[in-house]
């Protein structure tokens, strides 16, 4: 696991380096109101692996699954559809620490949990097909975990454990049941 997050930190460097060059690039050829919005926003994500490393530093990922939030500038982003969910009593409680630890770096500032862009590693135990770890987004992991209570859930129990919209339900629902499970493959060694 250390190995795969290394390089995958590795990667978001070479993203950001990458990004920071087309950004000049169309700053040169367009003008600095061009990439205003552009310049916001990978400033908001470096400001968020700060935040991280903060929020690391402050004994604040002291929970049982790793947690990492990404705070946006609302303004400077496309506007997204927000969802309301309940999410399972840990990963409220680690919401709940995050924003305490947020308020005493900038107490004048508001957050907004925006679960539909959140995603969760899940590790599932699929009976004759084993053990699997799966890549899901907030809405689908809250469905999964009302499972852990019980192995059959009718659709009412679901809306009454999530409190999403009906519509919103049926489609997490469907994006579940179309899971696609297939054996990770090994990332190609660069030398």
């Amino acid at each position: 696991h250390k190995e795969y997050r290394r390089q995958r930190q590795m990667c978001i460097r070479d993203r950001d380096d990458a990004e920071r060059a087309v950004i000049l690039r169309l700053k040169h050829e367009c003008g600095p109101d061009y990439t205003r919005k552009l310049e916001t926003m990978l400033k908001d994500m470096h400001l968020s692996s700060n935040l991280r490393s903060a929020f690391a530093e402050a004994g604040g990922a002291s929970t049982p699954f790793e947690f990492e939030v990404d705070v946006l500038t609302q303004a400077h982003w496309p506007p997204f559809h927000d969802v309301p969910l309940t999410l399972s009593s840990s990963m409220q409680s680690a919401l709940l620490r995050y924003e305490t630890f947020y308020h005493t770096c900038h107490s004048g500032r508001s957050l907004h949990w925006c679960h539909a862009l959140g995603s969760l590693l899940v590790r599932a135990d699929l009976g004759e097909a084993g053990v699997k770890d799966l890549v899901v987004s907030t809405l689908q992991a809250a469905v999964l975990l009302v499972f852990n209570t019980r192995d059959v859930q009718t659709f009412s129990e679901l809306e009454q454990a999530t409190h999403m919209p009906l519509h919103e339900l049926q489609r997490t629902l469907q994006s579940l049941s179309l899971i696609h499970i297939s054996e990770p493959t090994r990332p190609e060694r660069i030398s």
